[in-house]
């Protein structure tokens, strides 16, 4: 829009847009507080599915799938 001169907005809907995290003038880095978190509830922490779940969604492979679908806009929070 023409009319815009600067937003504020998620990648999901920057890509979408045909914008990169490169045409970014400032973008959030690991350590900020508006990162997407999983969680689980502290009684369940220690089960071996979550464990499981945890290794699987930190693994190289779903870092792979979201760079390419994210168009290198997904920023590691791990």
């Amino acid at each position: 829009d023409n009319n815009v001169a600067l937003a504020v907005i998620n990648n999901s809907f920057a890509v979408k847009a045909g914008l990169f995290l490169s045409d970014g003038i400032y973008v959030e880095d690991k350590d900020s507080p508006y990162v997407n978190l999983i969680v689980a509830r502290t009684e369940n922490k220690d089960e071996e599915k979550v464990k499981k779940f945890k290794q699987a969604y930190q693994s190289e492979e779903v870092a792979e799938i979201a760079r390419h679908e994210f168009k290198e806009g997904a920023i590691r929070g791990w």
